[in-house]
């Protein structure tokens, strides 16, 4: 399952140092938001640790791999040591079918998808791989397995306690308990110990205690020296099995799942005003009123200037409008002298006097004649 990290993730990785960073075991080396993939169950136990890549599995205490971990479903028991480079032979093709091409199996048979639909109208049925091949069950391995860099395994075996898979080795079986293997395919090219030690090692389950209580026995004498020394401290009770904590994977998919909430930094206090004593409240109050009536006094008295104002512009409009009409009259009445004989007559006389040197008052004769008839055809 895939899960994505979170402060809870983190905290619970840490509470039992697992899947942290190299080399400070106390610092998980996943940052939040960051995908990684577990299994849907099982655990890790306290101090394993998986130093590269996203991918976690089953592991048992003082266990490490410095490879990315190729699979969900390995299963690994307690100080094994894994290199770089771990990977597994690839899921083969069915071989007892009519054909080893992938439309057998695979729906999603990209490279020639629409071939079946424009051929018989329909997708091609297929039959799942799994019920050709059967999956494999899950690749075991037990304590102290060391696999060195590179190396090959075929999915659903067991790697037995003790053993040790050599650099490059392709391994396609089950491989003894203390036994070294290499080549291509891998063959077992000897046993760490004799047979009567090997069976000694199995029988004492040494990898059931914690290593610092193996503190202070001699590691350049003889294995069998030391499992004396060990066998000792072990029937004198001087040391017990230990017991470690298990970090399960499903609380963790639970803790992947939990919201993060945000907090917000607490406000400060609001100030609280102090509540006027009721005279106070009172006289604050009159002073609003007060402030309030001279406000509108203002305003009503700039309303009076205002009146006043426009009054004596309708008085100015007023006078103006006589004003016109008495011009308007005069008017009139000057055109009406204008339209008199004698108005008419006077200004003939005044042109022909002007013109007297020209015979202008025989002229006039004739001019009043003709006024004369004009104001007479006018009355008419």
């Amino acid at each position: 399952m895939q899960i994505k990290v979170n402060k809870f993730v983190r905290e619970y990785l840490e509470e039992f140092n697992v899947l942290m960073a190299y080399p400070n075991g106390k610092i998980c080396r996943y940052k939040d938001d960051e995908m990684i993939n577990v299994p849907d169950s099982g655990f890790m136990e306290e101090y394993s640790t998986i130093n590269k890549g996203n991918n976690a599995c089953q592991m048992g205490s003082f266990s490490y791999s410095n490879a990315i971990i190729p699979r969900l479903d390995i299963k690994m028991g307690r100080y094994c040591s894994i290199a770089v480079g771990l990977n597994f032979i690839a899921a083969k093709h069915p071989l007892d079918t009519i054909s080893t091409s992938s439309f057998i199996y695979d729906p999603g048979f990209y490279i020639f998808k629409d071939a079946s639909i424009e051929h018989i109208k329909k997708p091609y049925t297929h039959t799942p791989r799994g019920m050709l091949v059967p999956p494999p069950g899950p690749t075991i391995f037990e304590n102290d397995v060391y696999v060195c860099t590179n190396a090959l395994l075929k999915p659903g075996i067991t790697l037995h306690t003790g053993c040790v898979v050599a650099q490059n080795a392709i391994v396609t079986k089950d491989v003894p308990p203390y036994a070294i293997v290499g080549g291509s395919p891998a063959r077992i090219l000897k046993y760490r110990f004799d047979e009567a030690t090997i069976k000694r090692l199995l029988g004492l389950k040494w990898w059931e205690y914690h290593f610092a209580d193996f503190d202070g026995i001699d590691n350049k004498k003889d294995i069998n020296y030391y499992l004396d020394e060990l066998e000792s401290r072990i029937q004198n009770h001087a040391i017990k099995p230990f017991n470690p904590r298990k970090m399960e994977f499903k609380e963790l998919i639970q803790r992947s799942k939990q919201p993060v909430l945000v907090a917000t930094p607490p406000q400060p206090p609001k100030p609280v005003t102090p509540q006027p004593a009721p005279q106070e409240q009172i006289n604050s109050l009159k002073e609003e009123i007060n402030k309030k009536d001279k406000i509108i006094k203002e305003f009503s008295d700039r309303l009076s200037a205002q009146e006043t104002s426009l009054k004596s512009t309708n008085e100015s409009l007023r006078k103006k409008d006589m004003e016109i009409k008495n011009l308007e009259i005069t008017n009139q009445k000057a055109q009406n002298i204008k339209n008199h004989l004698s108005y008419k007559l006077g200004n003939a006389l005044i042109k022909a006097h002007k013109q007297w040197y020209k015979g202008g008052y025989i002229k006039f004769i004739f001019e009043a004649i003709k006024i004369k008839k004009e104001h007479n055809k006018t009355k008419i």
